[in-house]
């Protein structure tokens, strides 16, 4: 590759090491991931106030929902991925996916489950009430669900048992 390298310098000795690297050899200072993705949030970040001012006197939130994030869906789609959003508004929920994705009868139910465990998570105290119920241990966190548990819930939503 001209022009590449497959090393570069650590930003907190000045070491060369190599680019795959997550830790210096010399120094273990963990190194940074994702630079351009910081770089990209931090950018939007000095400007997040000014573009929710801008999009909510315009009255456009339903076009970012409806437009951009249809389209960012297809992208991935397009990719090979599998993409779902799930959004919540005040007292609603809602699952986006791509427009060419189709679903059997049994998917769909389950998408719908989905979308009923999001609503329960958003709540928080109920579905801490059903996961008293079905695992011996209590859930101290809201991001602390594990598939098995979401599983669980999905079961429970779908047949009304436990």
């Amino acid at each position: 590759m001209p022009g590449g390298s497959l090393k570069k310098t650590c930003p907190n000795c000045g070491q060369k090491i190599y680019n795959g690297c997550k830790v210096c050899n010399l120094c273990k200072a963990p190194q940074p991931q994702k630079v351009r993705q910081k770089k990209k949030l931090e950018k939007f970040q000095n400007k997040a106030s000014d573009w929710c001012a801008s999009v909510t006197k315009n009255n456009l939130k339903s076009h970012i929902i409806d437009d951009d994030t249809a389209i960012l869906l297809e992208k991935l789609h397009t990719l090979g991925l599998k993409p779902l959003l799930l959004i919540a508004k005040q007292k609603s929920t809602s699952v986006m996916m791509p427009q060419k994705v189709q679903l059997s009868t049994g998917a769909k139910t389950c998408l719908q489950n989905i979308e009923e465990i999001f609503a329960l998570m958003l709540e928080g105290e109920i579905v801490q009430h059903v996961l008293y119920y079905m695992t011996p241990f209590t859930v101290s966190h809201k991001s602390d669900y594990t598939p098995r548990i979401l599983a669980n819930i999905s079961l429970y939503l779908f047949t009304g048992q436990l």
